[in-house]
């Protein structure tokens, strides 16, 4: 993948998990702000970015090591399902108040 596709992929990543935290406090119930992979994955596929798992993985882990998102790792027998969710300086990045190499900005 070339860094300036990397780089929208990133910002799209944060856009999609930012999405899902602000739907969620908009429900009235205490649903988790964490996204599986699979519906990560298909939101992408939706704005025109087709990423592998392991690409998609990649990228989060990227913006791990940044602080930009977590992850909730569940085994179940020998597989591991990842869940991610935005934190508050992944907030920022999308909101415009901190800008941090590697990300497309808006």
């Amino acid at each position: 993948m070339s860094s300036v596709h990397a780089e929208v992929a990133r910002r799209y990543l944060l856009l999609i998990l930012d999405a899902a935290r602000t739907a969620d406090r908009e429900r009235a119930d205490d649903s988790s702000t964490y996204r599986a992979e699979e519906v990560i994955q298909a939101q992408l596929r939706k704005v025109g970015l087709p990423l592998r798992l392991a690409e998609m993985r990649g990228e989060l882990y990227y913006l791990y090591d940044k602080g930009l998102v977590k992850f909730h790792r569940e085994r179940i027998g020998r597989e591991d399902y990842f869940s991610w969710r935005i934190t508050a300086e992944g907030v920022d990045v999308v909101q415009g108040t901190r800008a941090v190499p590697g990300i497309a900005g808006a």
